[in-house]
């Protein structure tokens, strides 16, 4: 009788206790369904402040007067149960830094009755076009992309959602030139070109012309060996007639990525080459005006002070503007741009910068950034770009290599050489 008894008190004590369990169950199963709520309405206002349906100018979310207060992200679900959400940047999302490819961690807490249920987490990250080398939208029927034997190879695929219009510039002679191909992470379109054998408009060669020189291809097809010299993996990395790449409908973002989301400071109005620090922080490169000449590179030097400054393994930008006189790229009397990405830089005394002379040759850590202005005199930043270069006017021509990934937004045309 005392085993039966006690069995018996057992079974008393079991039953409600996987009741409860169960409730605890369905209470769980219903806190993660509303966490989860908070979750998506996070993500549903971040896409909203990014790219605004509308074509508005886009905000940044974490600014003053933007993000919202805590009462504004806590919703009511019915049934006493309610969610509230927040966003955590990461350290290169504003306010924390000016990285453009913006992070958070997106917190959600479900609630019923005042009291906490669960929490759901999740990491979210602005779509980055960066994978690119280059990505065009339109491509105008009057420019061409002009490609020669010594033409720095794209440091990654390059797409246009277009008609591609090329143009090899040296004709014949370029497909038994040494070098490397220009296409080294190959070549896509959107559109296709009615006319010759792969989608591609050659100028000269089937655009404006019919001289077989201008041509990868003849009539009997592919020739592999020029296909191989203008693409990485020959005709096969060559495709046209390729699915579109959405590109951000809002160009106001790049614009503000430049200069700054949450900034006092008004748009420059002056052409130049003009940057930008919010709280402390530097953003990117705003420029003012007509740009004859862009070019993208790394490491040599320039005349500094009494001296030279050698940039080492750093990247830069060159940029000549009307004023600057032709070819001041070339004569050190354009604006260089200097990202200290890899090595300091030393400048000798005498250097100019940021208004006062040096009198004894000083080093400039890696994080900072310099400008070299057209007069030699430099300006001095203690913080980083962010990449992101924005254009106000037509660019004429931009070249180079383009070491460290850059977001290059232009209002109007480009000609890509």
């Amino acid at each position: 009788m005392l085993i039966l008894f006690i069995t018996a008190s057992a079974f008393l004590v079991l039953l409600p206790t996987e009741h409860r369990a169960a409730q605890r169950s369905e209470m769980q199963t219903k806190g993660a369904l509303v966490a989860d709520a908070g979750v998506s309405e996070a993500i549903a206002w971040l896409r909203f402040q990014i790219d605004p349906p509308d074509g508005s100018d886009s905000n940044e979310p974490m600014a003053s007067g933007v993000y919202p207060s805590e009462s504004s992200r806590t919703k009511s679900m019915g049934d006493d149960w309610a969610y509230r959400w927040e966003l955590v940047p990461d350290d290169q999302t504003y306010p924390n830094g000016s990285n453009p490819i913006r992070a958070y961690t997106i917190h959600s807490k479900a609630f019923r009755n005042g009291k906490l249920v669960r929490e759901a987490k999740a990491e979210v990250i602005q779509k980055s076009l960066s994978y690119y080398d280059a990505l065009y939208d339109n491509w105008p029927t009057n420019l061409v992309m002009g490609i020669r034997s010594n033409s720095a190879p794209t440091g990654g695929p390059v797409h246009v959602n277009d008609i591609l219009q090329l143009w090899i510039k040296e004709g014949g002679s370029y497909w038994e030139s040494d070098g490397d191909p220009k296409f080294a992470h190959g070549l896509t379109s959107t559109g296709v070109y009615s006319t010759g054998s792969d989608g591609f408009a050659y100028y000269k060669g089937n655009l404006s012309g019919t001289d077989g020189n201008y041509l990868p291809y003849d009539d009997d097809g592919p020739i592999n060996t020029r296909y191989n010299r203008l693409a990485s993996g020959g005709r096969d990395s060559m495709v046209s007639g390729a699915a579109s790449v959405n590109l951000p409908s809002n160009t106001f973002s790049l614009r503000d990525a430049a200069w700054g989301f949450d900034t006092t400071e008004p748009l420059p109005s002056s052409t130049g080459v003009h940057l930008n620090e919010v709280s402390g922080a530097l953003q990117g490169i705003y420029v003012n005006g007509y740009t004859e000449e862009m070019e993208l590179g790394y490491g040599g030097s320039q005349p500094a002070g009494s001296g030279t400054a050698n940039y080492g393994n750093n990247s830069w930008v060159k940029i000549e503007q009307s004023g600057d006189g032709l070819n001041s790229i070339d004569t050190h009397e354009a604006v260089t741009v200097i990202t200290l990405d890899e090595d300091p830089i030393t400048l000798p005394a005498g250097t100019v910068v940021n208004g006062e002379t040096l009198g004894g040759a000083t080093t400039y850590p890696v994080g900072t950034t310099l400008m070299r202005n057209a007069d030699g005199e430099f300006e001095y930043h203690d913080s980083a770009l962010n990449g992101v270069i924005y254009v106000n006017g037509d660019i004429n021509d931009v070249w180079g290599v383009n070491k460290g990934r850059r977001t290059i937004a232009v209002e109007s045309d480009a000609d890509a050489d």
